[in-house]
């Protein structure tokens, strides 16, 4: 009985609302698009907001010489020294190139790694001075990873900060 009150109710509203009814759904077709286009805009911009508060400015001081990069902190670096322990944090090749002179006083370690796709190597970690993280965090005496790739991000930036020292 019910059901057909319903429907004798929707089939009156549907006569009396009927020159309204086209642009009825059409704006609410609109609405519907809208809302979605506007949640996909904010998850896109929430996603970049993320990724600017990753990168970092890095100035290293090694004696007299010191240089500034940019760098990306990365959760998934979980490179540390099995010696020591400690976090190594990964610059380009290109970056360390600007910044010192490779020469044979340096005291180059090599460390094992495993990278996302599952190579296994080992690298080149090298200590400095000391590493200036925006000016918020001064690490006395960090390890760098000295990677074989001349950039990071196309060319976004230059260094991976590992977390641990932040």
């Amino acid at each position: 009985i019910i059901s057909f009150f319903m429907v004798g109710l929707l089939s009156w509203m549907q006569q009396l609302l009927k020159e309204y009814f086209r642009a009825g759904i059409t704006f609410l077709f609109f609405v519907i698009c809208g809302y979605y286009i506007t949640l996909q805009i904010m998850d896109f911009l929430e996603q970049f907001w993320k990724i600017n508060t990753n990168k970092k400015q890095v100035v290293f001081f090694d004696g007299t010489r010191n240089c500034e990069v940019q760098a990306l902190v990365d959760t998934g670096n979980m490179l540390c020294d099995p010696i020591t322990g400690r976090p190594v944090h990964i610059i380009s090749n290109k970056a360390i190139k600007k910044f010192i002179e490779y020469n044979e006083e340096m005291k180059i370690r090599y460390i094992p790694y495993c990278t996302i796709a599952n190579k296994e190597s080992v690298g080149p970690i090298l200590k400095i001075d000391k590493m200036n993280i925006q000016g918020k965090y001064e690490i006395e005496h960090p390890l760098l990873g000295i990677s074989e790739c001349e950039q990071f991000g196309n060319g976004t930036y230059e260094m991976i900060l590992n977390p641990k020292d932040l």
